[in-house]
């Protein structure tokens, strides 16, 4: 959310705002730190969050296992 992008502008506009009434997260398995980066500068806005881990068959194909 450092607003760099459009899209990331347009986000952060958009949830600074108070339009949305919940926050849906997905993030990557097999970057989880990158991604749960994001997901603590959405917890900002008070906001429940909807949290969706993505490709786990990815990342066990790399080895990386994950404990929902």
């Amino acid at each position: 959310m450092d607003t760099f992008s459009n899209e990331e502008k347009i986000s952060k506009e958009y949830l600074e705002n108070d339009n949305a009434g919940v926050i849906v997260n997905i993030v990557h398995a097999s970057n989880l730190s990158r991604n749960l980066y994001l997901t603590t500068q959405l917890m900002k806005y008070k906001k429940p969050i909807i949290l969706i881990v993505n490709m786990i068959d990815m990342a066990k194909n790399i080895g990386i296992e994950i404990d929902l």
